[in-house]
């Protein structure tokens, strides 16, 4: 019988028995979704690394290994240990963990664990897709929450937001809501008509409603994934829900566009890549270089408003007028008003 799943130490590759999980729950319980988020955006992070372990893709001589779910727990470990310095989040599918049946579910409260020691200021995102009837939810959010520790969970809005509330009154952690995915066929519901007055897709409707406080973000603790796939879909999100969270999948293998991505999005989002970091000869390279790829185009960004900007104050100059100028950053709206061309208020 194969031997449980150990912790892999942060000094070495040792596997030790004794799991730091339980004894930090109660401190990763003190930091708040929406606090650790917001401190890593302070710091210009929006790298999210997806931990979705495939047994057959994971680098080394696995087939020849004993214990191959050890090996697989060894590699995670190994990534979130060479890329916690860039990462503002983790985002483990929980799919790939059950369907190595208990060694991997517990595979997975242990990497958690070990996330939550090597790197605790960095998010957990568990991306289980869940959503019931409200009984139902109460036992996914102890599951997400109590049990594993995640700081946030996906969902899915199709039975609304009273259902949901298991996971929403938990004003600690984050719901992200599917909006817009990533997948090919995604369009098949999401870009439906909902014919209420004026042409609004389903995709867009979800958009609304989850980013409206009177609904599901009465804690301030929602966000919505929308897919890198379609940036321009993302570009209607923000443009419905200027300053909720954003979760991006679907850069990588998947061929999402990260220019656009960003673009579109403008602030406050996270991108997520799996396979192109964790299935990497060198995935922290792999996610340096992710981070730089978004902080150049944030710059850019950036120099654009902040041209604008001075194109706008030399006009006023010019016809005498006197504008107050919003520094860059400090007012989101604004500077979505301004990337967008629309002038300073």
């Amino acid at each position: 019988m194969m031997p449980k799943v150990g912790v892999v130490s942060s000094s070495s590759l040792t596997i030790s028995t004794k799991s730091p999980f339980r004894s930090k729950l109660e401190e990763a319980d003190m930091n708040s979704f929406m606090g650790m988020i917001e401190a890593q955006w302070a710091q210009h992070k929006h790298v999210c690394v997806g931990l979705d372990p495939e047994v057959g893709k994971v680098p080394g001589d696995i087939l020849g290994f004993d214990e191959p779910v050890a090996w697989v727990y060894r590699h995670m470990c190994e990534v979130v240990k060479n890329t916690a310095h860039v990462a503002a989040a983790y985002k483990p599918n929980t799919a790939f963990y059950e369907s190595l049946g208990w060694q991997g579910v517990q595979m997975l409260e242990q990497l958690i664990g070990y996330i939550k020691a090597e790197a605790p200021n960095v998010l957990v995102i568990l991306d289980a897709k869940r959503g019931d009837i409200g009984n139902t939810n109460e036992h996914y959010a102890k599951m997400a929450f109590n049990y594993f520790g995640a700081d946030a969970i996906t969902i899915h809005p199709y039975l609304g937001w009273q259902a949901n509330k298991p996971f929403l009154d938990r004003t600690d952690k984050g719901v992200f809501v599917l909006c817009r995915t990533s997948n090919p066929g995604a369009g098949e519901l999401q870009d439906l008509p909902t014919n209420r007055g004026k042409v609004e897709s389903l995709y867009e409707r979800i958009a609304k409603n989850v980013s409206s406080k009177d609904r599901w973000n009465y804690n301030g603790n929602c966000g919505l994934v929308t897919g890198g796939t379609y940036p321009g879909e993302i570009e209607q999100v923000r443009a419905i829900a200027p300053d909720i969270p954003l979760l991006i999948p679907g850069i990588g293998k998947q061929g999402g566009d990260l220019e656009a991505s960003v673009t579109a999005a403008k602030h406050r989002f996270l991108i997520n890549s799996s396979s192109g970091i964790i299935f990497a000869d060198d995935p922290r390279a792999e996610a340096e270089k992710l981070d730089r790829e978004i902080r150049e185009v944030l710059a850019q960004l950036a120099s654009n408003v902040r041209g604008r900007i001075v194109s706008a104050v030399e006009d006023f100059g010019r016809s005498g007028n006197v504008m107050n100028v919003v520094p860059f950053e400090s007012d989101p709206a604004a500077t979505s008003r301004l990337i967008d061309g629309e002038g300073a208020e």
